[in-house]
Parts: structure tokens; C-alpha cells; sequence
């Protein structure tokens, strides 16, 4: 507890460093691998409170530090996501058609 307490300028420098980032920022890891760094050089490593830190629950820390040990930190960036396919979609000029008709007649 007293290396924690010895550390949280530190932690409050690097939160102030990444601070108002959105949740899904690739910065995220930036700031990850900052505290983990400073936790190791500290010779400690607090799950409870690393989880407190960000938020997070230990189950989801647990599930991101094993991506990162078998992928890479790669693994832990945010991935883009594909727009849904829309099969039962209506044509765009029948909807142009259908639009214009609605303004025509009210």
C-alpha cells in the first residue's frame, strides 16, 4: 500500500497526460502500457487498484492482459467494425420515388 501511495504523483502526471480520451482512443494503450511500466519499475503490481484506476472490472483486465500476452498489445486497439448489411433494403430510387410521393401528397 505505501508504494501505491508513493506513486499516485506519478499516476495522477500520466491520468492528467490522457486526460477526456474517449474509451475506444488508440491512446488508451498508450496509457496502459505508461501505468504498467510504472508499476513494474515500482516492483509492484496491483490488480485491484490498476483495475480501479481505469475503470474496469478485474474479469476484463484479466481477459485484456491475456489478448496482449498471446497477440501483442496490437490485439488490445480498437478494431473498426463493419456498416450491416441490409438485405431486405429498399432500392435507393424506389425510396426517392416513395420520399417524393410523401411530399406530393401530405
Amino acid at each position: 500500500m505505501r508504494k501505491m501511495q508513493s506513486l499516485q504523483p506519478e499516476i495522477a502526471k500520466i491520468n492528467e497526460k490522457y486526460k477526456n480520451l474517449p474509451l475506444r482512443d488508440p491512446k488508451q494503450a498508450d496509457k496502459n502500457s505508461e501505468m504498467m511500466a510504472l508499476y513494474s519499475k515500482a516492483g509492484t503490481n496491483p490488480i485491484a487498484e490498476t483495475c480501479r484506476t481505469f475503470g474496469i472490472s478485474r474479469h476484463t483486465y484479466y481477459r485484456w492482459a491475456d489478448r496482449a500476452a498471446r497477440y501483442g498489445l496490437a490485439a488490445l486497439m480498437p478494431k473498426a467494425r463493419r456498416a450491416p448489411a441490409m438485405p431486405n433494403a429498399c432500392p435507393p430510387d424506389v425510396v426517392e420515388i416513395v420520399l417524393a410521393e410523401a411530399v406530393a401528397r401530405p
